[in-house]
């Protein structure tokens, strides 16, 4: 669809279409090119003594003495429930890992997650507060 209107604007003569929908078009495909990019970018890494949590928003690098704990947060969903880890923050934050969602039952994360997450807490010699 957005290569059908892009090739519309190009064909369709210049009175026809303002320039002002032009120019929100390009600036609304611009922004929906960066957030698919940072959609697809999603990651969890452990690099030097830090946590490297990249969202679709924001990218934070987390320190492993600022990580008071990590517990998982289950969120309902239609068919079932879905879980993520949370970074628990010793200044009282908190911080989804969206790139670590995963489907599960409605009484306990699934066992892949549990142990992707205690290999972060060995990664980052924290104690294992999993809830």
């Amino acid at each position: 669809m957005v290569i059908a209107v892009s090739l519309a604007l190009v064909i369709v003569p210049q009175g026809f279409i303002g320039i002002w929908f032009k120019i929100v078009w390009v600036l609304g495909c611009i922004l929906f090119t960066w957030f698919g990019i940072r959609f697809a970018r999603q990651a969890v890494q452990v690099r030097d003594g830090q946590l490297i949590a990249r969202n679709s928003l924001r990218t934070r690098k987390i320190n492993a003495s600022e990580i008071r704990g990590i517990t998982f947060v289950s969120m309902p969903l239609r068919g079932g429930v879905s879980w993520a880890p949370r970074i628990d923050l010793a200044s009282g934050g908190k911080i989804r890992l969206a790139a670590l969602w995963t489907p599960g039952t409605r009484l306990a994360p699934p066992p892949q997650l549990v142990a992707t997450v205690e290999e972060i807490q060995a990664l980052l010699r924290i104690h294992p507060t999993v809830q």
